[in-house]
């Protein structure tokens, strides 16, 4: 019996495919680089080029006096200084609560669960600001507002369920012998989960905690409906730059390019935990 083997494709074919493919790839690349080159350019740019009519952008006429006047206003040093406080904060209190919870949904079975994971998800569901007045009135009854805990709480709110549901897929490839067997030699279920399960979950706790800070960092709806001058954030200072008659492009150019550095950073150097936090977290065994 003999088994027929299908022509195998010609070479040219297969280098046009290639081609095509790069070429695919490239383009999208230039298509999300492109608004980034075009800020941080923009951001070089003196004032006069970019106000005059039509705007002109030159290349040799680059110049660093926008990141001056930035980092010598005060109002931006401080806002720098409150978004740091605040997302390295929040961030913390959505590691102390997605953990143990993801752990929970991931890795053990009790009454009511499904109604508790769609309880989390349903927060996803609607619209942002529909939850910020209901909680913008409780944080006033609280005299948090325009506090850098009340924009704690409040990220916390909003970013604990993603933490959860990441962290849930992650805790449950994780193999349970190993749980089952450190429960065998006497060790108790917290310990159990810190001494065995958590260091495995490592690269899914750091999953977690980037997406999360990158989140918080970036928010602007939840700074702006809840601080207004002692917890402004760099967010609602980079949106400053419009006024009624002119546009400060090279300044709005320089905070957001300042704003989305430390993101950017902080992606690049765990870019190894976040890609196999995020990889791992959706395979099922």
């Amino acid at each position: 019996m003999t088994i027929a083997v299908p022509p195998r494709a010609p070479r040219r074919h297969i280098r046009i495919d290639r081609l095509l493919c790069y070429g695919a790839l490239i383009g999208i690349v230039a298509l999300f680089l492109a608004p980034v080159v075009w800020i941080i350019i923009t951001s070089f740019q003196p004032y006069a080029l970019l106000t005059s009519v039509p705007p002109k952008i030159d290349l040799r006429a680059v110049e660093i006096q926008n990141y001056k006047d930035l980092l010598g206003d005060a109002i931006f040093r401080r806002a720098f200084v409150t978004t740091t406080v605040v997302t390295f904060g929040a961030t913390l209190m959505v590691l102390l609560v997605a953990v143990p919870a993801g752990y929970a949904v991931g890795r053990l079975q009790f009454h009511g669960k499904a109604s508790y994971l769609f309880s989390i998800l349903a927060m996803q569901f609607g619209p942002a600001i529909a939850f910020l007045i209901p909680l913008f009135i409780m944080m006033r009854r609280f005299g948090l507002v325009d506090t850098h805990l009340g924009l704690m709480l409040v990220f916390l709110v909003f970013v604990a369920p993603v933490g959860v549901w990441l962290l849930r897929g992650f805790f449950e490839v994780l193999p349970p012998h190993l749980e089952r067997a450190a429960r065998i030699d006497g060790a108790s279920r917290f310990r159990a989960f810190y001494q065995v399960i958590l260091p495995l979950a490592t690269a899914g706790v750091w999953a977690t905690a980037i997406v999360a800070f990158i989140g918080i960092w970036g928010d602007l709806l939840v700074p702006l409906a809840l601080s207004f001058s002692r917890a402004v954030t760099l967010t609602v200072v980079a949106s400053a730059f419009a006024g009624e008659q002119n546009v400060n492009y090279g300044g709005a150019a320089a905070a957001a390019v300042l704003s989305a550095f430390p993101s950017v950073l902080l992606a690049l150097i765990f870019r190894r935990y976040l890609v196999r936090g995020l990889t791992e977290g959706a395979i099922k065994q």
